[in-house]
């Protein structure tokens, strides 16, 4: 009997290229991974952490864009940055030395060959996200770290992806708030803002209940509130949560 293969709800890897089909989204890493209060209550102290603990780490940056969370991280020279994501694109246009195109719930790399995996906000796009823990932790080596990243996503639609388009943002202050947010629900609508579709649910209490049935306990945790006047993916209010994990079985 020849298995069949898993059905995924993903759309052919070469259309997931968002930064080749999408124009608009061209500066999104700059805006999102690199977002001031990312900096502040994630990348940073955890830049600090891993070169307090690690002599030498490799590093997995998944759904990794352009690299700007490896090239902020590149001036700690202890870490070895190795990039993963869907769009060729990006990836050619990151400077990173070590570029991988690949899902993230099917990783080219060997067992417990990392010390570190780094995530944020790709959970969404996930639809078996215990299928994605299960390969962190088989890529993880013994006592290795997760750091993910992502925002409550409880809703049907998506909501328009704010900073990354310039102009908007700019004119942000001078924008009828409730008027502009209804033109951008008709526009999602019509499938306008689409970007990189499907979207699945992202629950913290989920995603730490199958962390810990999957081999990792909780580090530390962080939790802030996006809002209108300083969005990072939407410009409706984001509740975001980051959790570092270590992997323990």
């Amino acid at each position: 009997m020849i298995m069949s293969e898993k059905k995924r709800s993903v759309l052919p890897i070469h259309l997931l290229d968002r930064y080749g089909l999408k124009g608009p989204y061209l500066n999104y890493d700059s805006t999102s991974h690199l977002h001031a209060k990312y900096l502040q209550y994630v990348l940073r102290p955890f830049g600090v952490f891993l070169s307090k603990s690690f002599t030498h780490a490799r590093v997995l940056d998944v759904a990794s864009g352009t690299g700007e969370v490896a090239k902020y991280w590149s001036g700690l020279k202890n870490l070895q940055m190795v990039q993963t994501d869907l769009s060729k694109f990006a990836l050619d246009r990151s400077k990173g030395q070590q570029r991988v195109r690949a899902l993230a719930q099917e990783l080219p790399f060997k067992n417990a060959s990392f010390d570190v995996i780094h995530m944020k906000d790709a959970l969404l796009h996930i639809e078996d996200q215990s299928e994605l823990l299960a390969e962190f932790q088989r890529i993880l080596k013994p006592n290795g770290y997760l750091l993910l990243t992502s925002f409550e996503y409880l809703k049907k639609n998506f909501g328009l992806i704010l900073k990354s388009f310039p102009m908007i943002s700019t004119l942000l202050p001078y924008i009828n708030k409730k008027q502009f947010i209804s033109w951008a629900s008709f526009f999602e609508k019509l499938k306008i803002f689409d970007m990189t579709p499907p979207f699945f649910p992202v629950s913290e209490k989920t995603i730490t209940k199958l962390a810990s049935e999957t081999g990792f306990k909780i580090v530390t945790n962080n939790h802030w509130t996006t809002n209108w006047e300083n969005p990072d993916w939407t410009l409706f209010p984001e509740k975001r949560f980051s959790i570092l994990f270590q992997k323990t079985s």
